[in-house]
């Protein structure tokens, strides 16, 4: 076993939404999540590690009502465990 897993980041769907959607679109991703504290959401925003398939399909809903198709969403990359 190599030690490494994957990291989905959607910071890219960020990028691509208009900026007066961006915060409402961040607050309903942190809800989703249960985030409240600042810590928790720069966590999220950073990336996160094995992301479910129900996770990964409930983000890419939200970033899709607000014009951003699912391969603008994410970055996938390898990360050390």
């Amino acid at each position: 076993m190599s030690g490494k897993v994957l990291r989905y980041s959607f910071m890219p769907g960020l990028l691509k939404v208009e900026n007066g959607k961006v915060d409402a679109l961040k607050s309903e991703i942190y809800m989703l999540f249960g985030a409240k504290y600042s810590t928790q959401k720069w966590r999220l925003r950073k990336g996160i590690k094995e992301i479910s398939k129900t996770r990964y399909d409930e983000i890419t809903a939200i970033f899709e009502k607000n014009g951003v198709v699912e391969s603008d969403v994410w970055e996938i990359a390898e990360c050390a465990k």
